[in-house]
């Protein structure tokens, strides 16, 4: 079993964490469902996270997150500075966590 490293772990959780205040704040002016979908998935990836530190567990969750939290979700964005925002953080989570896991 091999796991990334504390530091590296808690950087994610901190993206994530990130992420998901941005989200909440742009949820109070848009109620949509599109937001209240990405809020939980991030939530959800947040709670896997926070108690996972193995390279194999987070290597089959890596593609879920790249499909879903990125890709499904960036191709919805608006240009709010706030959706930036969020697009941006969505991408710098789901990179750190594939260069985390090749690093391994």
């Amino acid at each position: 079993m091999t796991n990334i490293n504390k530091k590296q772990h808690q950087e994610l959780i901190s993206d994530l964490k990130q992420l998901i205040k941005v989200i909440e704040i742009m949820r109070q002016d848009d109620k949509s469902y599109f937001l209240f979908q990405n809020e939980r998935e991030a939530c959800d990836w947040l709670k896997f996270l926070e108690g996972h530190t193995d390279k194999e567990e987070l290597e089959s969750s890596e593609i879920e997150v790249g499909q879903r939290l990125v890709f499904k979700f960036e191709n919805s964005a608006n240009e709010t500075e706030l959706d930036i925002k969020r697009i941006q953080l969505l991408r710098k989570f789901a990179d750190k966590l594939s260069k985390d896991i090749s690093n391994c």
